[in-house]
């Protein structure tokens, strides 16, 4: 990597070659920019090699949550006779709540927390490209046989994006290469307890319901207003926050959303998150 990283420097760096070992250019490649080029360039270029999508393969017949090793909880937790756990694990009183939901709903067959010790995690690659990995909250089974990855968001970060469409495409390939349908859904904390569901069913209603709001897209350097609280470096943005899109996805479905306040920051945010002006 070194010779590269002095062949860049010499030829492409300063927009024509130079002789690294003047005193001039040795100050020059020291300074803060000159790294920040340096390391942009490169991570750029070996990120395109190193990272590549690969085709979906089904590697083993799958293993059941009832082997997962016991461990201890020291969080909110709810019994429920539908989950395979003597107690599901809940990181806050959100999730409690869903759990309890999901154990009364009549067309829930059954459901489970995944817990951490279970091991199951989706590659995805977050906004600066770097490869992460997701763990999805609920899987559940309804009574129509359909198996669902269920999120439960309450403040949503700048990855929330990539989440969804590394589980979306989790269950399109789950659903393809096992013959078992599969669906994700992700449940928002705020229009949760606006609904106040009873079945399963009233949030794929509500779902079907923003699907069909999100096939309007917005146009670009439109105005919107934020509809949920948003991380974004290191702060939050506040819900009713106003942005403009300056750039819209492919799948009309995510932009890219500047705003000025309270603080400057570019986002990436579903549609639905944001309502135009």
């Amino acid at each position: 990597m070194a010779p590269k990283v002095r062949e860049f420097l010499e030829v492409k760096a300063f927009g024509e070659p130079v002789t690294l070992n003047e005193p001039a250019m040795i100050r020059a490649i020291s300074s803060n920019v000159a790294q920040y080029v340096t390391v942009k360039t490169f991570s750029e270029a070996l990120r395109k090699v190193v990272i590549s999508e690969l085709e979906p393969q089904l590697l083993h017949a799958g293993r059941p949550l009832s082997e997962t090793p016991p461990f201890p909880w020291s969080r909110a937790t709810f019994a429920a006779d539908k989950c395979i756990f003597n107690l599901v694990p809940c990181h806050n009183e959100f999730e409690r709540g869903f759990a309890q939901f999901l154990q009364k709903a009549a067309d829930v067959e059954r459901f489970a927390k995944l817990p951490e010790q279970f091991g199951f995690a989706i590659e995805y690659t977050d906004n600066a490209g770097n490869l992460r990995y997701y763990e999805p909250d609920f899987v559940a089974l309804a009574s129509d046989g359909i198996h669902y990855m269920v999120e439960t968001k309450g403040l949503e970060d700048t990855n929330v994006a990539n989440k969804d469409r590394a589980a979306q495409l989790w269950c399109e390939n789950a659903t393809r290469l096992t013959g078992e349908p599969w669906t994700y859904l992700k449940v928002l904390q705020t229009a949760y307890k606006q609904l106040q569901p009873t079945e399963f069913e009233d949030l794929l209603i509500s779902a079907q319901g923003e699907l069909f709001a999100k096939s309007h897209s917005i146009p670009e350097l439109s105005v919107v207003v934020l509809q949920h609280p948003v991380e974004c470096k290191g702060g939050v943005l506040p819900e009713g926050g106003r942005g403009t899109i300056v750039h819209v996805y492919g799948d009309r479905e995510h932009y890219e959303v500047e705003f000025a306040e309270p603080f400057p920051c570019t986002v990436t945010l579903q549609r639905d998150n944001i309502h135009p002006e």
